[in-house]
């Protein structure tokens, strides 16, 4: 809603002189719903094929997969409606849809108070998550599990609760061994304690006692990775 009034408002591609306010702002409510559409779309099929990637490394394969979906959509529109005389050629355009949802990253994770993985310095004590984490919750993380819009991280002391994305999670959890098993479920690969097998499902029992369900796209990572080799 906000970057539709936005745009209505600045008029960019040349739309703010060929076109009167009423009819650009129902072009740009559109012509955004359907960017949205599609970006969704790529987003869950990324999230499908690709799983527990973080954000920035997700948006570097989403932002040209989505370049090379929309601007023919949005160059088409906005010639047929300049008339030809459009003010941005089709790279112009490409390159204005490469960059805003890099953009959005970055703007998101500095309101957050998360700067960009890029500018997170490499010598870093702890992984950026257990940096967020209060002193009190410990250091030693077990698993990373979704809950409604939240995470829930599981330490060696304590269960709670923090307000951000999975992927996020799994990406500021990067220096502590471990991996995604399911779409749901992030574990520390020294927290897991058995393997178990039940009518062709797999589980992980974790050190606190924690029976997390192992997906199918994910148990060759789980056997690669080593975990639970002695285990049934």
């Amino acid at each position: 809603m906000l970057i539709s009034a936005a745009v209505t408002f600045m008029g960019p591609f040349g739309t703010f002189t060929s076109l009167p306010f009423g009819t650009r702002a129902a072009f740009w409510s559109g012509l955004i719903g359907a960017a949205i559409a599609i970006g969704l779309a790529i987003r869950a099929a990324l999230r499908t094929l690709l799983p527990g990637r973080g954000d920035w490394i997700e948006t570097m394969i989403f932002a040209p997969l989505l370049t090379l979906a929309f601007t023919p959509i949005l160059y088409a529109v906005v010639d047929w409606l300049s008339e030809g005389t459009s003010a941005m050629s089709a790279f112009e355009m490409a390159l204005v849809v490469f960059c805003t949802p890099l953009s959005v990253v970055a703007a998101r994770r500095i309101l957050a108070g998360r700067p960009p993985e890029i500018l997170v310095p490499s010598g870093a004590a702890d992984p950026r998550i257990l940096q967020r984490l209060p002193e009190e919750w410990g250091k030693k993380i077990l698993r990373i599990t979704v809950r409604d819009h939240y995470v829930e991280i599981v330490t060696d002391r304590t269960k709670e609760k923090v307000l951000m994305r999975f992927s996020d999670a799994i990406s500021e959890a990067e220096g502590i061994p471990g991996l995604q098993v399911h779409r749901s479920h992030w574990v520390a690969e020294d927290a897991v304690r058995t393997i178990e097998r039940e009518k062709g499902r797999m589980f992980l029992t974790l050190e606190d006692g924690s029976r997390i369900p192992v997906s199918r796209g994910f148990r060759t990572a789980v056997m690669e990775a080593g975990i639970g080799e002695d285990a049934a």
